[in-house]
């Protein structure tokens, strides 16, 4: 009944200057404005569904494509990583045999040098030895022709190559008798002539013979050169791409850890939506069936009021009770009939209508309305609910900020990095296709050289069978003219022999006492020696010059040989090594085409990654940034209704004073899960400018991009959490998990944090111990020590104790002290003393 009265004494109050309407007309309209309120309300909430439900399935499928390609994109990288991996350890042991041919050739060029250094040596010796002998042999001669027997004797004791039967000879012309001695000595003059002439040619052929190992040996040292110089050069050549092979197995690495990591993210990202959607399905599904059956209960209310039973009644006796009391209001009325205190319940709701006008707050207006009509004790109760009620979804709203702008910067960082990615592969593939391009142009360049390179040594083939044949013909018709001068000089020779001993075996008769002609002279006929010696000379001349022609024409033929067979042999070289340049440049053409192709492919993805990134801005854009007032503003409107309706509590704790507010739990605060700031305190100025000042206070030489750093460290952040979460709680410690993620955020913003040696632990020293322990790096937030002071007297007053919990490492106490603020609390507990990490949202008990 005294809900019936409620009802008819807000409609009275309303509809004062509507006598017309009666209370139970405007019940039922009130009752019917409602269903329909609901009834839109319930297909709003149906079609808000059925977007996020849509968002979910779109996002779900978009995660797991990502986590598809991801997964491919891994299982190529391992794959190229293994064959970059597996190519460098076939060049190294590739260079290894170079080396070993290298130091081969070496120690055989070494070997062959001493050998030709003693050849050479016993050559000038030899040689030496030849000349001594045949200027010996000379001054003997002249001495025998002059009959200086002694003298001759001493001129060839120091010929060491005289035999020692001409040695024996020349000893024994010493002894006989004048006459004697002029016949031996002739013949002692014959013999060493001949021993000079065997000396000459022997001379000259060895001076043809150290001309040909000099030669030989210039030939191999040439030849072994060139080996040393291929060898080098293609250990070399091997050793680079050795290089960029460990090099593009290093990237692959790099890429393979980065793919991994994002593909955690998506997974992780993609079970915690499925959860958060099924969480909704479940809670839309209660929602729905709740409204339902609100709107089933207001009709079958609105049924009975519009009964005869009392809309019948309503018609009989409210009129007349309006009319009445035409100014005394329903509140009043109401009020009369509960019998409660009405002096400080007026006044709550005059100070709650007084802020709702200010604030313009549709809450304050209804609370301030109920607070009117309903008893203390009641209005009480609802204040105290409304209160929870608007701190929960205070800290909801304040959660989905936090998740909004976690979103917001993990997607402004994923379209940057994919950006900057899709540009990076776009320069890629103009450089590939530019190379790929250039190795084509070379590889018909080699090949246009192989095909010239293969009609000279045809060409010089035929020159010199050619040139062979010629030579064969006049080494033989020397040969042949030789012999007939030899001949010819053979009979000659003795002919001229006989003559001189038949010359001699006169003057042994001629010794005896017997009488002469007188037609002929004392002296002997040796035949017609001066005329016959321009012959012979002549004759000797000419044979000199046939076997001068004879060894000019071999020589020719040899060194034609050789020069054909060292033209041959390096053509040969040099069109095996345009070959394999050919075969490598074709090689290299394909692995730069194939890498082109994937990294098409990899741009090809990159550009899907981004356009997914900017979809999902575009879908975070209306729940997250068009959302009319900001957020700020929203939650000092809340807070200001809050506290408003806390003074209002303490208004009405005044009309019933010993009274305890039994239904309230004793909550501290509710505290954001990522760490304390953002409720107690802020970082006071950006990241990237925190890092670089203390890079620039140890190494001032040091270039670096304070934004770019601010860019990166969300991602270093994000890769260490997922790496080892808590800040390295039970793992690395916190130390070690933050020189990682400054390591990350440097390496990130171009910096070689390797060059930087001990400076680095300097920087890091600085940054962990100093900069972010104080107020260098945290400030308090507005209102903070105001707020904390009364959160102090009111668990004073409560018996209740205040504390920190904070996902955060266990340098929290230190910075709160270096604050001020450490005295304001009981206890401080961070996630990383716990081992755990906190919820999203959790309430602190007493």
């Amino acid at each position: 009944m005294q809900s019936l009265r409620l009802l008819l004494a807000l409609a009275s109050a309303a509809l004062a200057s509507q006598v017309q309407v009666t209370p139970v007309q405007k019940v039922v309209q009130l009752l019917e404005n409602m269903k329909e309120k609901g009834t839109k309300e319930m297909q709003e909430e149906e079609v808000q569904y059925t977007k996020f439900k849509q968002f979910c399935d779109m996002t779900l499928a978009e995660k797991e494509a990502a986590i598809g390609e991801a997964a491919d994109k891994i299982e190529t990288l391992e794959a190229d990583i293994e064959k970059a991996a597996s190519e460098a350890e076939r060049l190294g042991k590739e260079m290894s045999e170079h080396q070993t041919d290298i130091e081969a050739a070496t120690a055989e060029k070494e070997k062959a040098t001493g050998v030709r250094e003693k050849g050479r040596t016993d050559f000038q010796l030899t040689l030496k030895d030849y000349g001594e002998s045949i200027d010996a042999i000379a001054r003997a001669l002249k001495a025998l022709k002059e009959e200086d027997k002694k003298t001759a004797l001493l001129q060839l004791a120091d010929a060491k190559l005289l035999p020692e039967e001409a040695r024996q000879s020349l000893l024994d012309i010493q002894g006989p008798a004048p006459k004697t001695y002029e016949f031996q000595s002739g013949g002692v003059i014959s013999m060493l002539e001949g021993l000079q002439d065997k000396f000459v040619d022997e001379r000259i052929s060895l001076e043809k013979e150290e001309q040909k190992k000099r030669h030989a040996f210039e030939m191999l040292v040439q030849s072994l050169e060139a080996q040393l110089a291929q060898s080098k050069k293609e250990q070399e050549e091997k050793g680079q791409f050795k290089a960029k092979q460990l090099q593009s197995k290093a990237s692959s690495e790099g890429d393979l850890g980065e793919t991994k990591v994002e593909k955690q993210s998506d997974e992780k990202y993609s079970t915690d939506l499925k959860a958060t959607c099924s969480k909704k399905a479940a809670a839309f599904a209660a929602r729905q069936k709740l409204r339902q059956e609100e709107i089933e209960a207001i009709e079958k209310a609105k049924g009975i009021i519009a009964g005869g039973a009392v809309a019948g009644s309503a018609e009989k006796h409210l009129p007349s009770l309006l009319q009445a009391s035409p100014k005394r209001t329903a509140l009043a009325f109401l009020r009369s009939e509960v019998r409660e205190p009405q002096s400080e319940s007026s006044r709550v709701a005059r100070f709650l209508q007084q802020r709702a006008a200010a604030l313009n707050s549709r809450v304050l207006s209804a609370v301030a309305g109920r607070a009117a009509a309903d008893p203390i004790a009641k209005v009480r109760t609802m204040i105290e609910q409304l209160i929870t009620k608007m701190q929960t979804q205070q800290n909801e709203e304040a959660s989905k900020n936090g998740w909004c702008n976690a979103e917001l910067a993990s997607n402004k960082a994923t379209r940057e990095e994919k950006t900057d990615a899709v540009d990076e592969l776009s320069s890629d593939a103009d450089e590939l296709s530019t190379a790929i391009g250039k190795l084509g142009e070379e590889v018909s360049a080699l090949a246009k050289q192989v095909s010239e390179l293969e009609a000279d040594m045809a060409k010089a083939t035929q020159m010199r069978e050619e040139e062979s044949a010629k030579n064969a013909a006049t080494v033989k018709d020397a040969k042949e003219a030789q012999a007939a001068v030899a001949q010819a000089l053979l009979v000659l020779r003795d002919f001229y022999k006989k003559a001189a001993g038949a010359s001699s075996l006169l003057q042994t008769r001629h010794g005896e006492a017997r009488a002469e002609p007188e037609v002929f002279g004392d002296e002997p006929y040796t035949g017609m020696g001066g005329e016959s010696g321009g012959v012979i000379s002549m004759l000797e001349v000419i044979q000199s010059d046939f076997a001068q022609l004879q060894a000019e024409t071999e020589a020719a033929e040899e060194s034609g040989l050789k020069e054909y067979q060292e033209f041959m042999e390096d053509s040969k070289v040099d069109k095996a090594t345009k070959v394999r340049t050919s075969e490598h440049k074709t090689s290299k053409k394909q692995a730069k085409t194939q890498e082109l192709t994937a990294v098409r492919a990899d741009l090809q993805g990159t550009q899907k990654e981004l356009d997914a990134a900017k979809a999902y801005f575009e879908k975070l854009r209306p729940d997250c940034l068009d959302t009319g007032a900001s957020y700020a503003e929203r939650q000092a409107q809340r807070k200001q209704e809050v506290a408003d309706l806390q003074e209002a509590l303490e208004m009405l704790e005044k009309e019933l004073p010993g009274t305890t507010f039994a239904q309230v739990p004793r909550l501290i605060s509710l505290v954001r899960a990522v760490d304390s700031t953002g409720t107690l305190m802020r970082v006071r100025r950006p990241i990237g400018d925190l890092y670089a000042d203390a890079l620039h206070r140890v190494r001032p030489d040091v270039q670096v991009s304070a934004r770019e750093m601010t860019r990166v460290f969300p991602a270093a952040f994000s890769r260490q959490s997922t790496l080892s979460p808590g800040f390295g709680a039970g793992g690395c410690g916190c130390r070690d998990w933050w020189r990682a993620v400054v390591e990350g955020t440097m390496g990130g913003a171009g910096i070689a944090v390797s060059d930087l040696g001990e400076s680095f632990e300097a920087v890091f020293d600085d940054l962990y111990g100093h900069v972010f322990c104080g107020q260098e790096a945290w400030e308090l937030l507005p209102g903070t020590v105001t707020s904390l002071e009364s959160l102090r007297r009111w668990c004073a007053a409560n018996d209740c104790r205040l504390g920190v919990m904070s996902n955060m490492d266990d340098r929290l106490s230190v910075i709160l002290q270096n604050l001020g603020i450490l005295d304001k609390f009981d206890f401080v507990l961070t996630s990383y003393e716990a081992r755990a990490v906190l919820p999203a949202e959790f309430r602190m008990w007493t």
